[in-house]
């Protein structure tokens, strides 16, 4: 069977781009093809009104970056060299006509999983993942699809309900979401794991890099500030006595650390999990890469977000492991063989559910 995924690569997130990897992998190792829908970059809300505090901030990260100009160089050359060698791109879609008048010649259209069903972005490419294009006959399905807010308007609302219609399998991928949709659409749907747990540790390593740090060291992952970040690692390295590692995939340092790394390529952002002894990460994707490879693992929230890792980390049963106050941590968590156990579950339900999508009958 040919397939034809819809999902978010064009950026520079580790997460983004390997949840990608991840479910191509996982549909190719199940017999069939697969392509990933190769798309020109557009802005979501165009420009909006900044405050002076909104301003000076981003004064501030354009100074670092021009200190930082070489290392950043080098991250936006491994992003584009992933891409190259490891994602089965189409051709470039220009836009949203370009893809309804030539839709690609396949037997199965997939959406999912990384924000393809935020409303507030990308709004020129909704259609394209809501799988709003191609004829009516083909198989349609999502896989593990996310939302940052459950906030649809009304209008969104129509849109999804009439656009999910002719889904075969409607999955999501965190518990909230599911079920919010399922009042939408009026019809059962599942939750199921982000892509990056359909792969097995030894399978992310066959296409690692060497990581440049050695010994014992706490991996630090963080998309934007958080401001439990430098209290946690304070708390954990005085534990623990091991170095502190930021990934920095922005110009600017948002902690203060032993080592900081701002131009990892996606390959040695999996050697840098697989090496650490612990993780603190307060990104969706940082929490789950700690528990892919088996880390004990500190997930940090923020006021009026966090839901996801919240769900992630109930799942993997270690709740108290999420940090959304200032305040003592709890000791290091040294025994996962549960957590192995539980990860070997969720890894088999999302498999299964995969291949009944991709196994359905006509």
């Amino acid at each position: 069977m040919k397939t034809f995924t819809v999902t978010f690569h064009h950026t520079t997130n580790y997460g983004a781009l390997l949840q990608t990897y991840a479910l191509q992998q996982a549909i190719l190792s199940k017999g069939h093809e697969n392509l990933v829908m190769e798309y020109v970059g557009m802005s979501a809300a165009g420009k909006q009104p900044r405050s002076i505090v909104r301003r000076l901030i981003d004064m501030y990260h354009r100074l670092q970056l021009q200190l930082r100009r070489a290392e950043f160089k080098r991250l936006l050359k491994s992003f584009r060299s992933f891409h190259d060698d490891h994602l089965l791109l189409s051709r470039k879609y220009e836009s949203m006509d370009d893809l309804r008048s030539d839709p690609p010649q396949v037997d199965c259209l997939i959406t999912g999983s990384d924000q393809v069903w935020n409303m507030h972005t990308s709004k020129h490419y909704i259609p394209a993942r809501f799988l709003d294009f191609g004829d009516a006959s083909l198989r349609r399905f999502s896989y593990a699809a996310s939302i940052e807010k459950l906030d649809f308007t009304q209008e969104e609302k129509e849109y999804a309900r009439k656009a999910l219609s002719g889904f075969c399998g409607v999955s999501l991928r965190e518990e909230a979401a599911r079920k919010y949709m399922e009042e939408i659409i009026g019809r059962p749907c599942v939750q199921t794991a982000d892509p990056v747990f359909l792969l097995k540790p030894e399978e992310w390593l066959k296409i690692a890099s060497p990581a440049r740090v050695e010994g014992k060291y706490i991996l630090c992952y963080q998309v934007q500030h958080n401001d439990l970040m430098q209290s946690t690692l304070d708390q954990l390295k005085k534990q623990t006595g091991w170095k502190t590692v930021a990934v920095c995939n922005t110009p600017t340092r948002y902690c203060r650390a032993d080592v900081y790394l701002h131009d990892v390529s996606p390959e040695e952002f999996l050697s840098l999990y697989a090496g650490a002894s612990a993780v603190v990460s307060a990104s969706f994707h940082g929490t789950a890469f700690g528990l892919v490879f088996g880390k004990p693992v500190y997930s940090l929230t923020r006021p009026g977000f966090g839901g996801r890792m919240k769900d992630l980390m109930r799942a993997f049963e270690m709740e108290e492991y999420v940090i959304s106050a200032k305040g003592r941590i709890p000791a290091l968590k040294t025994d996962l063989s549960k957590q192995g156990e539980i990860l070997a579950q969720i890894r088999q339900n999302a498999h299964c559910y995969l291949e009944r999508m991709l196994e359905k009958d006509e």
